[in-house]
């Protein structure tokens, strides 16, 4: 995002003109599948591909969910 200057999802959605929730979620972690069109929006804003967004975490956490667990600070 900073390299096109891009301040805030909120901006992000209003630049590709698509859902900030959605944004937001995509950027969370926390939609339960994958939106295309929100993908080929950013590859087209980005100049990217599709594994320069997404990728599988291949961890030993035990949640088989992809992700890995969340740390908590102490």
């Amino acid at each position: 995002m900073a390299k096109k200057r891009v301040k805030s999802l909120k901006q992000l959605s209003e630049l590709i003109n698509y859902d900030y929730a959605k944004i937001v979620q995509f950027n969370n972690y926390n939609q339960n599948k994958i939106d295309p069109i929100l993908i080929t929006k950013l590859c087209e804003f980005f100049g990217c591909t599709l594994k320069d967004l997404l990728f599988l975490y291949e961890g030993d956490d035990g949640t088989n969910d992809g992700f890995p667990k969340k740390r908590k600070c102490s």
